[in-house]
């Protein structure tokens, strides 16, 4: 091998290093993404399946110090701060609110990697026969879905973005993109 054979591989290397770089990047930031959003729907699951097991309201909620010993909600739709599961024990009737006699069931912490979380959910409370009772404290009224979309660090790839979508019946799907859930 002569000195200019390896000066040219190593340049066609560097080449190809450079084009793959950003789409590695674009890959990676779409994987946490999706990551995050399936750690969403499965604890919502688990939190319905939790509710139909034991037979009370169980609700998750937005919060900042999940990973605390005595986690708190947040109060407010920051959901990529983390969330909580919880039962109410002593069915004190404030919903979507976590207090000293509840039982955390599971917390996340917050999210990394990815860029945003938004929604108009602050929680969501499942009744003992699986459907969501409450959103944010109250009735769903005319809503029959909300949706939780999490974005990529990268702003521009919508593609990467995934939305998690509940149902009134309690459904839980996680769809690619920023859409709306039906």
């Amino acid at each position: 091998m002569t000195m200019v054979e390896m000066v040219v591989t190593l340049a066609v290397i560097g080449i190809l290093a450079a084009i793959a770089a950003p789409a590695m990047r674009s890959f990676m930031s779409g994987r946490a993404v999706d990551a995050q959003a399936q750690e969403l729907a499965t604890t919502l699951r688990m939190a319905r399946s939790e509710a139909l097991k034991r037979g009370v309201e169980v609700s998750v909620c937005a919060s900042a110090t999940a990973e605390n010993s005595s986690p708190t909600c947040a109060g407010n739709t920051s959901w990529g701060t983390g969330w909580v599961a919880f039962q109410d024990d002593d069915n004190s009737g404030t919903q979507g609110t976590l207090d000293g006699n509840d039982k955390v069931v599971r917390a996340q912490a917050a999210l990394k990697g990815i860029g945003s979380v938004t929604t108009t959910a602050k929680s969501v409370t499942f009744g003992r026969n699986g459907i969501v009772l409450l959103l944010n404290g109250a009735s769903l009224g005319s809503t029959n879905a909300v949706g939780i979309t999490f974005a990529s660090l990268d702003s521009g790839n919508t593609n990467a973005a995934r939305i998690v979508c509940l149902n009134r019946q309690g459904r839980i799907t996680v769809l690619p993109g920023t859409g709306t859930c039906a």
